[in-house]
């Protein structure tokens, strides 16, 4: 009875990523751009998703300091919190590359992050093992106590929050998948995915 009281009373963690965006259909790393018109219909109806599934009184909004998040939020109709410590993972000397250009261009670097996708670190940038830490270092701003919470967020850092979150190896945050227009709900060891658009 007691485990169940305390599963009942476990606080909801909400992660969305950003709508789709300008990077993501030019298939560019990093870039601190805006939404596709794909996007804005997702920002849209991430709103009258919130308004009709969330106690909003009771959950804390959040998003990265980048444009594509604060434009997604402001789409859904919030006012969030901003943790720059959720920011997209850093490419580096490859922000605005597209994949096909760095294998093209820097092959090596292509094919070391591919066979090794935790520990590689983007020129100038971050790897996943950083984001691992950084992400961790944003989870302390984050109040599991109180309030349901609801991160707007980006690809790798919803990766390794979900691992961090589930408890999963690090080796298996670089390979999860987190799909885009999609509302994934953890609450205890439990996931949903609420696919938008």
């Amino acid at each position: 009875m007691l485990i169940n009281a305390k599963e009942n009373t476990e606080k909801v963690i909400y992660i969305s990523r950003h709508g789709q965006s300008e990077m993501n259909v030019k298939d560019i790393i990093g870039g601190n751009g805006y939404l596709s018109p794909s996007g804005v219909e997702y920002g849209e109806k991430l709103g009258d998703f919130i308004a009709n599934h969330i106690d909003q009184e009771k959950t804390r909004f959040v998003t990265s300091s980048m444009n594509r998040t604060r434009q997604t939020a402001k789409l859904a109709g919030l006012d969030p919190d901003q943790i720059n410590d959720l920011d997209e993972i850093d490419a580096g000397d490859f922000d605005g590359l597209s994949y096909g250009e760095v294998k093209c261009r820097y092959p090596s670097e292509y094919e070391a992050r591919k066979a090794d996708k935790l520990n590689y670190r983007y020129p100038n940038g971050e790897s996943y093992v950083d984001l691992l830490k950084r992400t961790r270092r944003a989870i302390q701003n984050v109040d599991f106590e109180s309030c349901d919470n609801f991160l707007i967020i980006h690809q790798a850092v919803a990766r390794c929050l979900i691992g961090i979150l589930l408890g999963l190896s690090d080796e298996k945050v670089p390979q999860m998948e987190v799909p885009l227009h999609t509302v994934i709900k953890i609450q205890g060891s439990e996931i949903t995915y609420h696919k938008l658009l």
